[in-house]
């Protein structure tokens, strides 16, 4: 992900946050991941998964929101 990326905010919100699903085998990996981005303040961390199927599965839910 490019660093000068913005997500404009979505209709009706003042403010947005980068939603992240973090997907990884290695649950050390995806622990770590979710402590650097719990720092940022623009971010939210919506969920984790070990596998693509599972990440995939929790992206749609996650969007449904």
């Amino acid at each position: 992900m490019k660093s000068d990326t913005l997500i404009p905010p979505a209709a009706g919100h003042k403010e947005s946050r980068l939603r992240v699903l973090i997907a990884d085998k290695s649950a050390h990996m995806r622990e770590t991941v979710r402590r650097v981005l719990m720092q940022h303040q623009g971010c939210t961390v919506v969920g984790e998964a070990e596998t693509m199927l599972e990440a995939v599965r929790l992206a749609r839910h996650s969007n449904a929101d």
